[in-house]
């Protein structure tokens, strides 16, 4: 009977650390999407900024711009993180639904 019950409590521990993987997961999905329109937004301003000044070159916000924009693609599109981000909502919902 102790050995059924400690399944049990490892059964719950197994999944609560699921749960908890997947909070970090949708965490980290929101975090990327807001991080890649910040840094895209304020590397596009920085070069209105400094464009309206007329020393765009002379300040590097090209560079800038540019890393903002390989970021990116490296890192993969905004939209594919967001519709992880809206999947892994969708599943949280489905699951909580459920239970």
């Amino acid at each position: 009977m102790l050995e059924l019950a400690q399944h049990r409590v490892d059964a719950v521990a197994a999944d609560q650390r699921i749960v908890a993987v997947a909070a970090v997961y949708r965490v980290a999905a929101a975090a990327r999407v807001a991080a890649t329109d910040a840094f895209s937004l304020a590397a596009q301003e920085n070069i209105q900024t400094h464009g309206g000044m007329g020393v765009t070159w002379e300040t590097d916000c090209h560079l800038f711009y540019r890393r903002a924009r390989q970021y990116a693609v490296m890192l993969g599109s905004v939209h594919e993180w967001r519709e992880r981000l809206v999947v892994a909502l969708a599943s949280q919902l489905d699951m909580e639904n459920s239970a």
